[in-house]
């Protein structure tokens, strides 16, 4: 089973030091971007879409024109944490 986190248009998350921003949502469709290399992934519900190796994240159900779920299947040994979390434990 994935992890699902619900983000905002503009919201992050990081899959180890790796950085994603949810940059746009249409319908049910979102668009995430890596900011690193200017990568951009078409996600949807009907599919997981690998996005770096291991790693594989589809749409939700239940999203709106504010927000949307993103699950995420990646193995154990990749750290994944939503923004904020992400900075908290980086000033520690």
């Amino acid at each position: 089973m994935g992890l699902v986190i619900s983000l905002r248009t503009g919201e992050d998350f990081f899959i180890a030091d790796e950085r994603y921003v949810l940059s746009e949502i249409a319908g049910t469709t979102v668009r995430l971007e890596r900011p690193r290399d200017g990568a951009a992934f078409e996600i949807t519900n009907d599919e997981m879409r690998e996005i770096e190796p291991d790693v594989l994240v589809q749409t939700g159900d239940r999203m709106s024109a504010r927000a949307a779920r993103v699950r995420i299947d990646a193995p154990r040994s990749k750290t994944i944490l939503i923004g904020p979390k992400y900075r908290m434990a980086r000033k520690t």
